[in-house]
């Protein structure tokens, strides 16, 4: 658990007969090895199993990539995934996960 109550700071949500899902996972995990930094994690949700993004979110849109307080969804481009990540890794609560 975060220091925010958030599951994980960076999550995909997602459902397995998605395709679109898998591209957005290795997007996600392009970006995060770009960012130069080890240790960053990321929780992927099937939203088939778990009522939980419906009850946050309000909407079932997949895929999903929640980056701390940015919600990116569909096949996210490179720019908008970087520029999430960049603003998770300069707060206060990145330094304490």
């Amino acid at each position: 658990m975060t220091a925010c109550g958030k599951k994980a700071c960076i999550c995909l949500y997602r459902t397995e007969e998605c395709y679109f899902c898998d591209v957005a996972r290795e997007l996600l995990i392009h970006a995060i090895e770009n960012t130069g930094f080890t240790g960053i994690t990321y929780m992927e949700l099937d939203i088939d199993k778990t009522s939980e993004y419906a009850i946050q979110n309000g909407n079932l849109a997949i895929p999903t990539i929640s980056i701390c307080d940015t919600i990116l969804t569909g096949i996210p481009d490179m720019d908008s995934l970087s520029t999430a990540l960049n603003r998770y890794l300069h707060k206060d609560c990145f330094l304490e996960v």
